[in-house]
């Protein structure tokens, strides 16, 4: 299975790396921890006009997962952030 990562800011290309079943069944397992199905498609805070804006998209057989949000975040989020950390092996937040 393939991870690809990217931020805005990094001026290098998106990371993507093979990672294994066993990687990939764990990462699975955080995402059901934190309820991440259960996540609002998005999270807006229509108080700040500049700020950070962040988008996840899960592609798999199936339906994709796509999540976003402007300046709000999940409460799970530092999870999540900590989850994408151990299967990308790159700091995310």
């Amino acid at each position: 299975m393939r991870v690809t990562y990217s931020h805005s800011l990094d001026q290098r290309e998106p990371l993507t790396k093979i990672v294994s079943p066993e990687i990939i069944e764990e990462f699975i397992e955080r995402l059901k921890f934190i309820d991440f199905l259960n996540w609002k498609r998005k999270y807006v805070d229509p108080d700040v006009l500049d700020g950070t804006q962040w988008e996840i998209e899960i592609i798999r057989e199936g339906r994709n997962l796509k999540k976003y949000g402007d300046n709000s975040y999940p409460n799970e989020w530092e999870e999540f952030c900590k989850a994408i950390e151990k299967v990308s092996g790159k700091s995310f937040r």
